[in-house]
């Protein structure tokens, strides 16, 4: 039988936060329930929970004067983040004269009302859009496709997000624009938004997030993590938590046997190549797509 996953390990891919239902999906009930129960988790809004050190935003935003912003307002919401904020980011009223403390960045802003959430923190749709204009594409993507996921029980949309986008000044408005233009809700986890941000470069190349591959298996569709169906190409995210043990250890050789029988050609990246190795990643990916009849990858 298989052993279920560390949480923290867990909750540390996903960026230091998860709702309860992706823990007891993993078999982390009683795990969830301990570390509850000893204080080792925070709850976030909604059903999220995440590891400690959250609360220090709060503060650091109301002793300033100003409400929690960019990626540690994203991390309060709970969403994915591809790294966990090293400093707690707050944004007070443009005329403010209170400093910064060590720790806390501080950006001078005059926010509309909208703006600005519940409980000292930007609105959602505010965060995602702070982080598109701030932060390097790979993270502002993993941050918006949550936000867009998570939006199926908030109700934000695609549209909020322009909304708030356009409403920006000048600078850092089309790079937001740029971000939510390609973020989805229909990626799983911050894994595959990372996959494709290494790949959406490629040109050739257009992959939809849990695409359908166009059969069934036992009276149920097929999905991949991401699909180009034109080129008949699937790129797996592979995660030990999902594929460790006897049993799901065959079912994926099946899948995969199946798949490449009915002329699929598979891609299969692991986390750490990832995070760490994207150059990689992108190559193995650009030449596949050469092979099959893309075009060479050019620039962003």
């Amino acid at each position: 039988m298989c052993a279920a996953p560390d949480l923290t390990d867990v909750l540390r891919v996903r960026g230091g936060a998860a709702t309860r239902k992706e823990l007891l999906d993993l078999g982390l009930r009683d795990e969830l329930g301990a570390a509850l129960s000893a204080g080792k988790l925070v709850v976030l809004t909604g059903a999220r929970v995440a590891l400690p050190g959250l609360a220090d935003d709060k503060s650091a935003a109301l002793a300033l004067g100003g409400v929690v912003s960019g990626l540690s307002a994203a991390r309060v919401w709970g969403w994915s983040l591809k790294h966990e904020p090293t400093e707690i980011e707050v944004t007070v009223p443009r005329n403010s004269s209170r400093k910064a403390r060590s720790g806390v960045v501080v950006r001078r802003r005059d926010l509309p009302s909208d703006a600005i959430g519940p409980g000292a923190i930007t609105s959602r749709a505010r965060t995602v859009v702070d982080c598109a204009r701030q932060l390097p594409f790979d993270q502002a993507l993993y941050v918006a496709d949550s936000a867009l996921r998570d939006g199926l029980v908030t109700g934000l949309t695609r549209d909020d997000l322009v909304a708030e986008a356009e409403s920006l000044p000048r600078t850092g408005r089309q790079r937001a624009l740029d971000v939510i233009a390609v973020a989805d809700r229909r990626a799983a986890n911050a894994f595959e938004s990372a996959t494709r941000a290494i790949v959406l470069p490629i040109a050739g190349l257009s992959v939809t997030p849990q695409g359908d591959l166009g059969f069934s298996e036992a009276g149920a569709e097929q999905y991949g993590d991401l699909v180009d169906a034109r080129l008949r190409l699937l790129i797996e995210c592979e995660s030990w938590a999902y594929h460790s043990g006897e049993e799901p250890f065959r079912r994926d050789i099946r899948r995969y046997t199946d798949l490449v029988a009915r002329g699929w050609t598979v891609l299969r990246f692991v986390w750490e190549d990832v995070m760490q190795r994207p150059d990689y990643v992108r190559r193995q990916a650009e030449r596949v797509v050469e092979r099959l009849g893309g075009r060479r990858a050019v620039p962003r």
